[in-house]
């Protein structure tokens, strides 16, 4: 029987999507609900370095993926597919053979 994941890295639109607070909530949630420990992405705090830099959206995918790189799946809201960074943290999960979830699909097996 197929271990389930402890950790999960929530994916999904944040840059210019209105509730994406309250999308990140309700998963993180619904993971601790299943026992499980979710990784939350808003959670990453502004740095000195962050401050400094012009570009925060690359600092926050930095720090995002350092997350995501200590997670044993990766679980992705709807509306993933709109958005470049969780595209990006999705394709990683992938080519580093890290377990993918769907919102969009049943997840009592999670």
């Amino acid at each position: 029987m197929k271990k389930k994941p402890n950790s999960i890295y929530v994916s999904g639109p944040i840059t210019n999507t209105a509730d994406h607070v309250r999308q990140f909530k309700e998963a993180v949630e619904y993971l601790k609900q299943q026992g499980r420990k979710p990784l939350d992405p808003l959670q990453i705090k502004p740095s000195q370095e962050m401050l400094s830099q012009k570009d925060e959206w690359n600092y926050y995918m930095k720090e995002a993926i350092k997350m995501l790189m200590e997670a044993d799946a990766i679980y992705m809201l709807e509306g993933w597919e709109g958005s470049r960074g969780a595209r990006i943290e999705h394709l990683l999960a992938q080519e580093l053979n890290i377990a993918v979830y769907y919102a969009s699909e049943d997840y009592k097996y999670v």
